[in-house]
Order: structure tokens, then sequence, then C-alpha cells
């Protein structure tokens, strides 16, 4: 006899049932349980025939006892994961299970069941308690914006909240196999391999899926979320911002060194907002004749390309109210249509500017420049039908 894998990657041998049909189809074809491996069941090749599989859960504890337990009754232990004892018998043997009545295996599954998730009505009211006062202080800070810099702790209260939901499914189907046994009869084995290997597939896709998604979703946020200087962007018309010399419509010089932290834009990437653009930039300016003005601008220029048109709007909602980092609220409006708003302020030392378009928005706040709040709202405009 010859040992062979057949490759599956297990779920939780909690979903007893399934697996016990499974090993015992395989049986019928020729391929004997060996034992279980981390990832993949080790089968031996034999004659063709029926071999009860059963798998008794139990606490860690009391593995030994039950162990020696079935064997005294005549089953072959053959291995175990976790919580999970796997038993054989001879298909033309009396043994056919594990408990003598039905009501049994209800009752220790129940015990089981009452013992694993004891604490699951606990961890489902602390995440969600968890949940409230995340939403509580995101929406404290500005929700939207605060999503564009804080996903990484959304991220981990998404990876608590699935592995939360994916042990309440565990607790389910014990809880559905106990109603099963109260009608009074035993689990039968009608399902064959290929409804197995179905629901294995099925659940091995949907996990897969999930963990490239979150693993894709870190390597965007650290691929995309850096600082370059402007000195390093050779072509500043390619990227959806507007900087001082696109405002001015003059040359300017710049006054710092690439060490300073000033003159440079910073790309960062989430679910929510997959560009996002933040432009800080002061220079010095001259004249045409290269005439110093004496004006030393500032720029502070964020770009949000949201996903949706609706997350757009929470960001200029939150904008509006003056929360997160943008600290300058009263902003007057200036037009708004079905998929454009337009926000501004100005003074003698400032300008601030809010324009929307669609699920795109652009927030800038500049000092000491030379140009007017219409002047800087026709340039956005002109930036907005490139991008």
């Amino acid at each position: 006899m010859r040992e062979i894998i057949r490759k599956f990657v297990f779920r939780d041998l909690l979903y007893f049932k399934e697996y016990e049909n499974y090993f015992y189809h395989m049986s019928k074809k020729g391929l004997h349980l060996k034992k279980i491996g981390k990832i993949f069941a080790y089968f031996e090749e034999g004659d063709n025939k029926e071999i009860n599989y059963r798998i008794d859960l139990v606490n860690k504890d009391d593995k030994e006892n039950i162990i020696e337990k079935r064997n005294k009754e005549g089953w072959d232990f053959i291995g175990g994961k976790d919580s999970a004892l796997i038993f054989s018998s001879k298909g033309d043997s009396e043994l056919r299970e594990l408990y003598g009545t039905p009501a049994l295996h209800k009752i220790a599954l129940g015990n089981y069941r009452e013992k694993r998730y004891k604490g699951n009505v606990f961890s489902i009211i602390s995440v969600t308690i968890l949940l409230i006062i995340y939403i509580v202080i995101l929406s404290d800070k500005g929700f939207y914006i605060s999503l564009t810099k804080e996903s990484s702790f959304g991220l981990s209260m998404i990876i608590a909240l699935i592995s939360l939901f994916h042990e309440n499914s565990k607790r389910r189907y014990l809880k559905r196999m106990e109603n099963l046994l109260g009608e009074g009869k035993f689990l039968d084995n009608e399902d064959d391999e290929f409804v197995f290997v179905r629901r294995t597939f099925r659940k091995t896709i949907i996990n897969f899926t999930l963990a490239l998604t979150i693993i894709g979703i870190v390597f965007c946020k650290l691929f995309y979320g850096r600082k370059i200087s402007l000195g390093d962007v050779h072509r500043l018309g390619d990227l959806p911002i507007v900087t001082i010399a696109d405002i001015e419509k003059v040359e300017t010089y710049n006054n710092f060194s690439d060490n300073d932290t000033e003159n440079h834009v910073y790309t960062s990437w989430n679910i929510f907002v997959p560009k996002e653009y933040d432009l800080i930039e002061s220079v010095k300016l001259y004249d045409e004749n290269n005439i110093d003005t004496g004006l030393e601008p500032l720029l502070v220029f964020r770009y949000y390309d949201a996903r949706c048109e609706f997350i757009a709007k929470g960001l200029e909602k939150d904008i509006l109210a003056g929360r997160g980092l943008m600290t300058y609220s009263g902003l007057r409006e200036i037009k708004t249509t079905d998929n454009i708003s337009v926000y501004g302020l100005e003074d003698k030392h400032r300008i601030i500017l809010l324009f929307r378009k669609e699920n795109q928005l652009i927030y800038i706040m500049y000092h000491d420049g030379r140009v007017s709040l219409e002047e800087l709202i026709e340039v956005i405009s002109e930036k907005f039908k490139t991008f």
C-alpha cells in the first residue's frame, strides 16, 4: 500500500459531519484516511471498503480519557486536530455511532458548544462597543476625513469583525446539528465527496479572496503612501495638483533646500479614496523681470479622488464644518449645481477654496499670494477639465 495526499485545504474539523461523509465515501473508493496534517489529509490506498468515520468534539483536557474510552469500545483512533478526534470502525461491525442515542450526542455537542463559545456574546458586545466608540471618535474629528487618515485602525476593526463572524458561523453550525439530533435520529451519510469538495472549494475561494483583499489594501497603502520632494517631480502637470506657479502664472524660485519640510507632495491611497495628493509649497516670488517681489507665499493643496460621490460629499461636509485638519470654517457658498459645488473665503492675507466636481474634491489654503479668489477658481476649473 502506498500513502497519497488528497490535496484540499482543511476547514475546521468542527464541521464534523461534512468530514465524516467525505472520509466514508473516500474509503468506498479505496482511499482510507491515515492521518490529518495541518493542511492536507493523508490517505492510504487499498481495497474498496465501507469504513465508518466519526469525529468527537471534546475539550482539550478530556482528550486522553476519551481516546482510551473509545479504544475500549472497539473504535480505532486515527488522529485529531485541535478539539476534534477522529475514530473509525469497519462497515460490517456493530459500531456505528460514538453515542448510544441521538439525545446523548446532542447533549455532548451542546456541552462542547457552550464551553467553547461561552464568551461569544461578550465578544459581540465588546466589538460592538469598540465600533460605536470608533465611529463617535471619527465623527468628532470628521468621519470621512478620518477614514482617509486612520484606515489602518479601521482595517484592524474589519479583521476583528470578520474573525468574530467566522466563529459565530461555527457556533450556528453546531446548533443546527443539535437541532437535527433533537429530531430523534442520528445524522446520516447521504452527502457524497463532491458535495464536500464543492463546499470546501467555495469556502477556500472566499477566504483566499478575503486574504488577498486585505494584503492588497495593506500593500497599496504602503506603496502609494510616500512623500516626494517637488524637486524630484519633473512633470507636476501630470498630477492633479495645482502649484503656486499655476496660480501666479510666473516662474517661481525655490527658497528652501531639499531637506526642509516645505515643498513636497505626499501621495496616499486607501480603499475609500484611491487617489489623494497633499501639496505643501512655499517659495519666493519674482516678477517677469526677475525682480524680487518680497512675497513668500505658502500653498496648502489637498486633492481627493473618492471611490464614490457620496464619500466626496462627506469630505466636503466635514471640511465645511471645520473638522479634522481643516480648521477654517465659515466658507461662503459661491456656486452649487448637481455635480459641482464651490465654497470660498478671501481676506487680506489668505484665500481658502473648496471645489468639488462629482467624486473629486480640492481644498486650497493660499497665504500671501497675488491672485484673487475668482482667479483661483478659474485655475481650478481649468485643472478639472484635464483630470
